[in-house]
């Protein structure tokens, strides 16, 4: 099996373990009742680490195609993460930020795809060998609404530098 091969095997694996959980988590609520603030907890806290794994692979790239692939697997696992937290039932007090924290990793997978895109434009060509680092506003934007839950009593950890 080839190394790129075994990548995208141990990628799916993660996003379908993560899938499962929050399957799981899903499945303890028929949709009509709130969350306890301990369940609510477990699924933001599950979303999050899947996002931070997502990025902290990112870091783990050997090579610029593999750099780019890697911000491309991670738009599509922040997106999925988002689809998954939107279904989720929600601890009363949490409705708005619940629906910011949704439309945040949304913005933010969008701004994972478009860094991966405008990484494969051959005009910017040699620029990425130079580069030491990234920032995304959204990564940021995330870290807000995380941070805002938990002063309201959420504990729930923020996305790490990586």
């Amino acid at each position: 099996m080839s190394s790129r091969s075994l990548r995208l095997l141990v990628l799916a694996i993660v996003l379908a373990a993560g899938a499962a959980a929050v399957a799981v988590a899903l499945g303890a609520f028929d949709g009509s009742k709130p969350a306890t603030t301990a369940e609510y907890r477990a699924t933001v806290a599950n979303a999050r680490d899947r996002v931070d794994f997502a990025l902290e692979r990112i870091t783990k790239s050997d090579s610029t195609e593999a750099l780019i692939r890697r911000i491309g697997e991670a738009a599509a696992a922040v997106d999925a993460t988002a689809d998954d937290l939107d279904d989720a039932a929600v601890a009363e007090g949490y409705a708005d930020l619940h629906a910011k924290l949704v439309d945040t990793l949304r913005a933010f997978s969008a701004e994972l795809a478009a860094t991966a895109a405008q990484f494969q434009d051959p005009t910017f060509g040699g620029v990425l060998e130079g580069i030491t680092s990234l920032g995304f506003v959204q990564w940021e934007k995330v870290n807000a609404v995380l941070a805002q839950m938990r002063k309201r009593g959420l504990d729930v950890q923020l996305l790490q530098r990586h």
